[in-house]
């Protein structure tokens, strides 16, 4: 199984030791609706985005959150990526720093 971005659940794909337990859990959370122009990108930016999380130390449900919000940020765009300071923005509204 892969990450699903359009409904924010995370499901495993195996089991694998070097994350513990974290691929044996299935985290919703709400999307918030967008005007999406195009899907490319968005499971790559998912998935960036909650391994980005992760690195920072956040839980999987937090991570899964903020997936969530990126994933849902570059579908309202052309092209499967956001620019640098769409990047940076959305980590300062999520994280605050």
């Amino acid at each position: 199984r892969v990450p699903i971005p359009g409904d924010g659940t995370v499901r495993p794909q195996r089991n694998h030791k070097a994350f513990g337990d974290l691929f044996n859990r299935i985290n919703r959370v709400a999307a918030q609706p967008v005007k999406a122009v195009n899907t490319n990108g968005a499971g790559d930016m998912f998935a960036g985005a909650f391994l980005y999380a992760l690195s920072r130390g956040e839980s999987d449900l937090r991570a899964t959150e903020y997936a969530t919000l990126a994933a849902g940020e570059v579908v309202k765009y052309f092209g499967p990526r956001l620019d640098r300071d769409a990047c940076l923005g959305l980590r300062r509204e999520f994280f605050g720093d």
